[in-house]
């Protein structure tokens, strides 16, 4: 087990033995070398594992199971270059929980379409409670799992934008009468087009004449209704 404070390996590091390898709540590994843990010991981290205390990337590897509890953080640093990270690999079981946390390394700025594979497990059970992942001038992380044997979790780097919609139209209609409505969707000011932008729209009773909407809108369903994609929108600019 080890106990609290920092726990910092370096040069060739050896694990005899089978039984477990406990990091408790108050534990911080910092990895500094590759290291392979043994089929045999089976590792349970209630602390930290923190890549991001030495500035080269590192590759730590658990042949057994690994189980995070909900004090558990993994902390991983991504680039440069784009594909260059910290991973854990673990061969058996992973039982997830905690915390998992994605820093950028020193000196790298994204670009749209970054990927990193930061974990991979043979099998999972759970997931982290909690991804958390830089964000860039003009875009975020994406954080998703990948397969189904192994399950890795990829971080993809991709554009944000701030789409609203305003909906107008009359506050009551008479019945069989026809009333139309207008839906304004804008892009806030920033530096990404919103793209794709697709509108899906519900309504209580009545008859839907697609034909009068521009874009064609379909109805899908009962009281559901799916707009054409709008191909793009400008930052700072709306389309009805």
């Amino acid at each position: 087990t080890y106990l609290g404070g920092l726990h910092a390996f370096a040069g060739t590091q050896t694990f005899p033995g089978n039984g477990a390898l406990n990091i408790a709540p108050s534990g911080t590994w910092k990895p500094g070398t590759p290291m392979t843990i043994p089929a045999g010991i089976n590792v349970t981290n209630n602390g930290a594992i923190d890549f991001s205390l030495v500035p080269a990337v590192q590759t730590v590897s658990v042949l057994g199971a690994y189980t995070q509890s909900v004090t558990g953080v993994l902390k991983e640093k991504i680039g440069p270059p784009p594909g260059s990270n910290d991973i854990l690999n673990v061969t058996g079981n992973s039982t997830l929980a905690g915390n998992f946390t994605a820093v950028l390394g020193a000196g790298y700025t994204p670009s749209n379409g970054d990927t990193f594979n930061v974990f991979s497990t043979g099998t999972r059970t759970g997931d982290f409670g909690n991804k958390t992942v830089p964000a860039f001038a003009g875009g975020t992380f994406v954080a998703n799992y990948l397969g189904v044997s192994p399950n890795i979790l990829q971080l993809v780097a991709a554009p944000t934008v701030d789409v609203s919609i305003l909906k107008t139209g009359p506050a009551s209609v008479l019945h069989n009468a026809t009333a139309s409505y207008t839906v304004k969707v804008g892009n806030a000011a920033g530096v990404n087009p919103a793209t794709n932008v697709v509108i899906n729209d519900t309504f209580n009773s009545g008859t839907f004449n697609p034909g009068l909407s521009t874009p064609g809108c379909t109805l899908v369903s009962a009281g559901n209704v799916t707009c054409a994609p709008i191909a793009s929108i400008a930052p700072g600019a709306s389309v009805n």
